[in-house]
């Protein structure tokens, strides 16, 4: 049964976590053991961008289209702040997979801004916080001993009007 289907599960609850209940490395250590004491085994959680993450993209994306030395410096700043994250929470090994993922983003992110702004590059930039916070909290709960995995929801959520 798919994740999506077993969302309405009886009992199951979900837990939300926003961006400042993740802002370091200590913060993502207090999530993680919450989640061990308070959670069952097919609890679901959402997490938000960690710490300033979107406001750094939004700067980050402003900033390519006016300044680009700014926007560099940016860029460099979420590049610190996300691979210290990474690395302060998880073994060499994973780190080094995460970061290589985290950067791929970076790289995708950034060739994306060459074409200029649109709402759709905006929606893909902006967004990405809580994807790089979903990754990294599956593998801290994952390297705790939690049984957890990280679930893309883009391709699940459409904009109605």
């Amino acid at each position: 049964m798919s994740v999506i289907a077993q969302a309405g599960a009886k009992g199951r609850q979900l837990h939300k976590f926003g961006g400042s209940s993740l802002a370091d490395v200590k913060c993502y250590l207090r999530v993680a053991g919450i989640m061990a004491e308070y959670s069952q085994p097919d609890d679901m959680m959402v997490v938000s961008a960690a710490g300033s993450t979107t406001n750094q993209l939004i700067s980050w994306l402003k900033l390519s289209q006016t300044d680009r030395l700014s926007a560099h410096q940016v860029l460099q700043t979420l590049r610190r702040y996300q691979c210290d994250l990474i690395s302060g929470l998880l073994p060499a090994d994973a780190a080094d997979d995460l970061t290589s993922a985290f950067i791929s983003d970076l790289e995708r992110l950034a060739a994306l801004l060459d074409g200029g702004v649109t709402d759709a590059v905006y929606a893909e930039i902006v967004g990405h916080g809580e994807i790089w916070s979903a990754r990294l909290m599956s593998a801290v709960l994952n390297q705790q001993g939690l049984d957890a995995a990280w679930l893309d929801a883009r391709p699940y959520i459409r904009y109605i009007m």
